[in-house]
């Protein structure tokens, strides 16, 4: 199936500049070429393709036996309520419907203005939630969201229906299907089965939507612009060749007709002629700019004999209705302005103080605790490291050894020399830790062996080396 498109403004144009007659033959052949494939439905589909509600493909089709889908209803829905001039600003939205890209713009803007729920609708079906064909059950739910009835189908949730097979029907919507039903939106079957879960085609869509216009077109404030513009319903006060005027309260308008104009029963799909619109009738008028495309008729109700109208005087008022169930709470409206600060009261006297309570009497002084047990002996501590060893003196020089005289003739043994004196003993220094052993001193030159001479003197014995100072002490370790 070719895309859905909807009619340029280029060729809404270039109606507009056309004689009346003319207008009326293009906006009638504009209620496309397979519109006889549903005969029954061929004057909603007329009346809604005149209000540019519902749209055919490029071939001019409305394939009305085609099923209508969740995104196609939504379409409707946003057109019938005027709402397209909000759709632009939610190009980018990506809503958590899943739907074709042409229809997020129209689903999210759907799910902001309470005709759909996203809670309500997930796990409705297999596949992409915007193709799904729509059910009967949940078209109801719609159009009683588009029409505010909100409250009737609360009121009718637990409202038992004659259908026989209403049992079959979602819970959640019976109270929208029983709404629906008591407006006349929509009708059961002639087996008296209202059949909650078949699909609906595009042409029982056209006729649903085209039984909620009433509901629409009531003179309230709330009516979408472009119903108020393109629907008229009222009394014929007069009508004249080419022309009808119809009285709308205290105020009337006047209409173009033509051989072209469509003329249908208003409680039925059968078609009538112009002959059968007479002054006193209540009709409903769809036109643009003055020109009559489609007028409803009473068709079957007998149309009163002309006259001219007359005003008459204002009868008693009426004893008051019963009060109508309440309808929706409206929006909630802005804040109000903050109020003036107001001037601060005066300053309350101090209570008075309460008297002071008298002192209680001292307690008795509680017996003596036991002495507590010695404490455990601490851990010993570590013995403390060994004092470093002292330095070893320095061990003396070896004296030289003399020279060997030389070798003479045998002489005499010579006398034996004196003992030489013995050195001064050094001071014995404290005894320390044996000191570093130091270095030996260097070894005397051998002196050549010369010839056994007379035994020389016994030299002096060199003095002793200076014993080595004594390494100090090391401090005793701290006891444990």
């Amino acid at each position: 199936m070719q895309p859905f498109i909807r009619k340029s403004s280029v060729a809404m144009a270039v109606l507009a500049t056309l004689s009346p007659a003319t207008q009326i033959a293009s906006a009638a052949s504009a209620t496309f070429k397979d519109a006889e494939a549903a005969p029954w439905a061929q004057k909603y589909i007329a009346k809604l393709a005149l209000m540019d509600i519902i749209v055919g493909d490029n071939a001019g089709l409305f394939n009305p036996n085609s099923n209508v889908t969740h995104q196609e209803s939504i379409l409707m829905a946003i057109r019938l309520l005027s709402l397209e001039d909000k759709v632009s600003s939610e190009a980018s939205a990506n809503p958590p419907l899943a739907s074709d890209d042409w229809a997020k713009p129209y689903v999210s803007l759907a799910l902001k203005e309470g005709l759909l729920n996203a809670q309500e609708e997930n796990g409705s079906g297999a596949g992409q939630w915007g193709q799904q064909p729509a059910s009967r059950e949940w078209t109801t739910k719609l159009i009683i969201r588009i029409i505010d009835r909100q409250a009737d189908a609360d009121r009718l949730a637990g409202t038992s229906s004659s259908f026989t097979d209403f049992g079959q029907s979602t819970p959640s919507l019976r109270g929208y299907i029983n709404a629906a039903v008591d407006l006349k939106i929509v009708e059961g079957f002639s087996d008296n089965t209202f059949k909650p879960k078949e699909l609906v085609t595009r042409a029982q869509m056209a006729a649903m939507l085209s039984n909620a216009l009433p509901y629409l077109t009531n003179g309230s404030s709330a009516v979408p612009a472009n119903l108020s513009n393109a629907v008229t319903s009222g009394v014929v006060t007069s009508v004249a060749g080419n022309s009808v005027s119809v009285a709308i309260g205290s105020s009337a308008e006047t209409f173009i007709l033509s051989a072209e104009t469509q003329y249908f029963d208003k409680n039925s799909s059968q078609k009538l002629e112009s002959a059968a619109l007479a002054v006193g009738q209540l009709i409903s008028v769809v036109h643009k700019d003055g020109v009559a495309y489609l007028v409803e008729l009473p068709g079957s109700t007998t149309a009163a004999k002309p006259q001219e109208v007359v005003r008459g005087e204002q009868g008693p008022v009426g004893p008051q209705g019963a009060a109508g169930p309440a309808g929706p709470a409206g929006p909630k409206g802005d804040n109000g302005e903050k109020g003036e600060k107001g001037e601060k009261g005066e300053k309350g006297e101090s209570g008075w103080s309460g008297s002071r309570g008298e002192t209680g009497d001292t307690g008795p002084i509680g017996p003596k605790g036991e002495t507590g047990a010695v404490g455990a002996q601490g851990i010993q501590g570590e013995t403390g490291p060994t004092g470093a060893q002292g330095i070893q003196g320095i061990t003396g020089a070896t004296g030289d050894t003399g020279n060997t005289g030389a070798t003479g003739a045998q002489g005499n043994q010579g006398v034996t020399g004196a003992t030489g004196a013995q050195g001064i003993q050094g001071i014995t220094g404290p005894t320390g830790a044996t000191g570093d052993i130091g270095p030996a001193g260097a070894q005397g030159i051998q002196g050549v062996t010369g010839p056994t001479g007379v035994t020389g003197a016994t030299g002096d014995i060199g003095p002793a080396g200076v014993q080595g100072i004594q390494g100090v002490t090391g401090p005793t370790g701290v006891t444990g």
